[in-house]
């Protein structure tokens, strides 16, 4: 009587695959992977037994250390996805792009930041000046009399009588307490002594010291410049933040570690899918 050579269809072949699952004979447990990965490596287990039809116990061992290797490599692949991610993350949020964009100095860095908090481009309502108010205080002039001022610099008077009106001061009052503080409180007491009370005296440019006048127009043009800082480092913003992100790179010490592991897993898988070709070759 002839000796049986066990299932010949696949479907036996799978089924008698199983047997030394009864007693327990596994290389490793599923369980002990994480929640997303059990299917994932469900499906690649499958695969194997599909091709390989394992029937002993070392064969079924040898088919389920290759699955749970190759799964580590997905994992070790997903890893350094993260790793890409994490680094592109910090590159985005790094003080390193405001420089490279030209924005270095801290008023202007406020200025900024207060911008990207709003679309790329807008005028910030507080920097930008009206177009004639910029056209004039780009003129060479460097004329301060208050004398000739509302005449030589008519734009920019009506500008300073306005924002004396929005404080209820007069242009003196508004000028001295802008830029010259201390002289404001001494003008101010006089005042006060002088008349018992505050009185509001009338705009008179003329009555108006000429380094306040200057002060204000070096003023204005200190803050169109550094609008115009602003306006071309959000240009230069965006462009510059995509370039550290594309450059990212996670630090040496995570992937010098990551691909040590890698290289030994791909090595043990290696060795793990050749000694199961040639234990099942053998067998057939």
């Amino acid at each position: 009587m002839s000796k049986s050579t066990g299932p010949i269809s696949v479907r036996g072949k799978k089924s008698s695959s199983q047997n030394a699952m009864k007693h327990g004979l596994s290389s490793v447990d599923p369980s002990t992977l994480p929640q997303s990965e059990q299917q994932e490596f469900q499906l690649v287990l499958e695969a194997l037994q599909d091709e390989y039809e394992p029937q002993t116990a070392t064969e079924i061992i040898m088919v389920e250390r290759v699955a749970m290797l190759f799964q580590k490599m997905k994992r070790l692949q997903r890893i350094e996805n993260t790793l890409f991610e994490v680094a592109k993350n910090e590159a985005a949020h790094s003080d390193k792009v405001f420089t490279m964009a030209g924005i270095s100095e801290k008023n202007i860095l406020s200025a900024f930041l207060k911008q990207m908090k709003t679309q790329y481009n807008i005028p910030i309502s507080d920097s930008s000046l009206p177009s004639y108010i910029v056209d004039e205080i780009k003129k060479d002039n460097d004329s301060f009399e208050p004398q000739s001022f509302q005449t030589t610099w008519p734009n920019c008077y009506q500008l300073l009588l306005d924002f004396a009106e929005a404080r209820d001061e007069n242009i003196q009052d508004y000028l001295l307490n802008k830029y010259d503080p201390e002289r404001y409180k001494n003008d101010l007491y006089r005042k006060t002594q002088k008349n018992n009370t505050f009185i509001k005296e009338p705009h008179d440019i003329k009555k108006t010291y000429a380094y306040l006048l200057k002060n204000f127009i070096e003023d204005l043009r200190d803050r169109h410049a550094n609008h115009q800082e602003i306006n071309d480092g959000l240009n230069r913003y965006a462009e510059k933040k995509q370039l550290l992100i594309n450059q990212a790179m996670p630090n040496d010490k995570d992937m010098e570690k990551l691909m040590r592991y890698q290289t030994t897993i791909e090595r043990q898988f290696s060795k793990a899918l050749s000694d199961l070709i040639v234990l099942i070759d053998r067998r057939k």
